[in-house]
């Protein structure tokens, strides 16, 4: 099987250091072990190309770099023609795969046009935040290119159900619309994998992820401060980077714990497992999500190598974790419930071993990327099209 997978977003370099670049690396990844002969379009590629993936094609699209809104809408929509002609060259393609970007719509008419699979893949409902994130021109446009894209994809995936309800907008048949759990690649996670910081007799907290604005890192580095009081022989790796490190700085050192708090900074995703397995608990720290979809990829990361989660009480992770189960909830912002859980699980290891071991097998069974690739390589086979809309949300 020849699959054509196409990510015309800028900010989404395949083969990068982004969740939304790794969700797409563990994609490529998991139907390369199945046979498929894979050609990736892309505007942007990152140097992070795992060794297993050194035969997949990369095509580059071409990216322009301008400043206003209105020239990268322009620009967006030129890609078009390129995305059209480059994928006609290099085909036939059995299925088309889309990561779907705001202004990108030759795909789907690529594979509508050669009576193919075509599968877009939705992860936030981009027209709908960029009335929020930045100013858009030509909204109406974008809705246009909206519709056009929808009406020609065979199936379309939501990685959330709320972004599946936002998408009955656009597409009138339900049928169509099916709600994946991405998930993570556990063969690559687990809990084989050598510390990557080692510290014998210290109880380490961890957070891996970017350092983002909705992400409350300061909240937990606030409760790490209080539970030192009960506990001196603990410390807090922080792995990753983002808009907010200089602020978390500056909060470490207000509060004095530059020797007991360890920023990482970004690293590549080949070092992630071995930053995971040097933790004892993973903590999952949000704001009050306000609209914003995610799908968690973080906590999907933990529960694969096996660690307790503690995760603030907002989004879809209620779903996702059964409190003192396969995890502990916590209300979000409140520095008090999440220190006193913190210390709770540095005196009883029992309870941290006894959830971290159930969050592993809960991962295995339902936050592997190859069963999200199972549905996936369902709907490629025309002789069994897929019944109904599928949901697989925990």
């Amino acid at each position: 099987m020849k699959i054509a997978y196409i990510c015309a977003d800028v900010a989404v370099p395949i083969f990068g250091r982004t969740n939304a670049s790794l969700q797409a690396t563990d994609l490529l990844r998991s139907l390369t072990r199945r046979g498929a002969e894979i050609e990736v379009f892309a505007c942007k590629v990152g140097d992070h190309r795992p060794a297993d993936l050194a035969g997949v094609k990369v095509h580059r699209l071409p990216y322009y770099s301008v400043s206003s809104s209105l020239g990268k809408e322009a620009a967006a929509l030129l890609v078009n023609e390129y995305l059209r002609k480059a994928v006609s060259r290099h085909g036939p393609y059995d299925v088309v795969y889309e990561r779907y970007s705001l202004w990108s719509y030759s795909g789907m008419n690529y594979a509508d046009e050669n009576m193919i699979p075509g599968i877009l893949e939705v992860n936030p409902p981009v027209i709908e935040q960029g009335k929020t994130r930045c100013e858009m021109i030509y909204r109406h446009a974008a809705r246009i290119v909206a519709k056009r894209v929808f009406k020609t994809a065979r199936h379309v995936v939501a990685t959330t159900p709320e972004i599946a309800r936002n998408l009955g907008q656009y597409v009138s048949d339900s049928s169509r619309i099916h709600v994946l759990v991405p998930g993570v690649d556990t063969t690559r996670i687990n809990n084989d994998v050598r510390p990557t910081r080692s510290a014998a007799d210290v109880f380490t907290i961890g957070y891996v992820g970017s350092l983002n604005r909705w992400h409350d890192v300061r909240t937990l580095i606030g409760a790490f401060d209080l539970m030192r009081c009960h506990n001196r022989r603990s410390r807090l790796l922080i792995v990753g980077g983002g808009p907010e490190s200089g602020r978390l700085h500056q909060e470490i050192g207000r509060r004095g714990l530059e020797d007991s708090v360890c920023m990482i900074g970004d690293v590549a995703p080949d070092d992630v497992p071995g930053y995971l397995a040097s933790m004892d608990v993973a903590v999952a720290p949000y704001r009050d999500l306000n609209g914003y979809y995610f799908t968690h990829r973080k906590v999907y990361e933990y529960m694969a190598a096996g660690l307790p989660v503690v995760a603030s009480r907002v989004g879809r992770l209620p779903d996702m974790i059964t409190d003192y189960e396969t995890g502990i909830l916590c209300a979000p912002e409140d520095r008090a419930a999440l220190a006193a859980v913190l210390d709770r699980l540095g005196r009883n290891p029992v309870l941290a071993a006894r959830l971290g071991g159930a969050a592993s097998e809960v991962s295995r069974r339902h936050s592997s990327v190859d069963g999200f690739v199972d549905h996936i390589m369902r709907m490629t086979d025309c002789a069994h099209p897929v019944e109904d809309a599928l949901e697989t949300v925990w």
